[in-house]
């Protein structure tokens, strides 16, 4: 099942909008079967969340957000990846890449080799 990061837009959010919009989100997904809400992280500096979903496409999480009356700003796919990776000398080609496309190998990126 492909991942996706969504970014919603919440200026002046307080702690009770976020969590309203967190059961609103719950309350909505037996509506979206194929959904499945990972984890969200909210930077209240930047007044904005950050959620992981997995999911078919990229509709069906607009339209969830849409039924939840939740922003949804930009939902772009992405994919896992941990230094468990590097330090355990797994294949960049594992299942993650499977759900989620592909990712970075060890010897890809900008940074030099220590």
């Amino acid at each position: 099942m492909p991942r996706y990061m969504i970014l919603r837009k919440v200026p002046g959010a307080t702690d009770e909008d976020i969590d309203a919009a967190a059961l609103r989100a719950i309350w909505c997904l037996p509506e979206f079967p194929s959904l499945r809400w990972v984890r969200s992280y909210w930077d209240r500096e930047g007044e904005e969340l950050r959620c992981i979903y997995d999911g078919p496409d990229a509709q069906l999480i607009r339209e969830h957000a849409a039924t939840a009356h939740i922003p949804c700003d930009a939902v772009h796919p992405v994919s896992e990846f941990g230094p468990e990776l590097y330090l355990n000398g797994e294949s960049p080609g594992d299942d993650a890449d499977a759900r989620a496309g592909s990712r970075p190998g060890p010897t890809s990126g900008s940074m030099p080799p220590r």
